[in-house]
C-alpha cells in the first residue's frame, strides 16, 4: 500500500505497542488475503513473528474480486489453513464473515462504474426493490388498517353484549328485591297475626 512509503510496517507495530501499553486495549490486525501475494502458509508464518510480541487479535478477511484490478481472494480451505497456521504460533485469529458482494457493495468493490458505462447488480435491480418495498408498505397498512378496524368492531360488540347483559342483571335484580320483599311482607303481617287471640 501507498501509505508504507510514509509509515513502514515496522513503525506501526511499534505504535500499536504504545498504544497498547497506554490503553492497556488490546489491537486488532486486519489482514487481507491475496491469492499469490500474502497468503501462503510461510507467509502466515512471517506474519506471526511480527506479531508475537504484540497482544493482539488478527481478523482475516478474502480480498473480494474486483475486475479491474486483476486480484483474486482465496478459497475457504486456505483461509482456514492461514489462520490455522497462526494459532499454530500462538496468534489469536478469526475469519471476518464479508457481506454484500452480492450487490458489489462489499469491502473493496465500492467504486463507480458509470465511468464505463457498466452498471452493477445493484443498480439494474433497484427499480425491483424499490417498488417491492412499496409494495410490502402497502400491504402492511392494509394489514394495520384491518387489525385496528377489527379490534375496534369487536370492541364495539362487547360493549354492547356488556350493556344488555347489565340491564337483564338489573331486570333481573329488581324482580328478587320485589319478591323478597313482599314474601317478607307476608311473613311479617300473616293472619296469624291479626287473629282475635292475639288482641286480647
Amino acid at each position: 500500500m501507498p501509505v508504507a512509503k510514509s509509515f513502514p510496517i515496522k513503525s506501526i507495530i511499534e505504535a500499536a505497542n504504545y498504544y497498547y501499553t497506554i490503553t492497556n486495549r488490546k489491537i486488532y490486525i486486519e489482514y487481507t488475503l491475496i491469492d499469490g501475494v500474502n497468503s501462503d502458509i510461510s507467509q502466515a508464518r512471517e506474519l506471526a513473528d511480527l506479531l508475537r510480541d504484540l497482544n493482539c487479535r488478527v481478523n482475516l478477511i478474502t480480498l473480494n474480486d474486483v475486475k479491474e484490478r486483476g486480484l483474486k481472494g482465496v478459497n475457504e480451505s486456505r483461509t482456514n489453513a492461514f489462520m490455522r497456521e497462526l494459532l499454530k504460533c500462538g496468534i489469536t485469529a478469526t475469519i471476518r464473515r464479508s457481506l454484500g458482494d452480492d450487490v458489489d457493495g462489499a469491502c473493496g468493490q465500492l467504486r463507480n462504474k458509470e465511468l464505463s458505462g457498466e452498471k452493477s447488480s445493484y443498480e439494474v435491480d433497484v427499480n425491483v426493490a424499490k417498488k417491492s418495498a412499496t409494495k410490502q408498505q402497502k400491504t402492511i397498512s392494509k394489514s394495520r388498517k384491518e387489525y385496528k378496524d377489527s379490534k375496534r368492531n369487536s370492541k364495539n360488540e362487547n360493549s354492547k353484549k356488556s350493556v344488555g347483559s347489565n340491564k337483564k342483571d338489573s331486570v333481573k335484580n329488581s324482580k328478587n328485591v320485589r319478591k323478597e320483599a313482599k314474601s317478607a311482607t307476608n311473613s311479617k303481617f300473616s293472619k296469624k297475626s291479626f287473629s282475635k287471640k292475639n288482641y286480647r
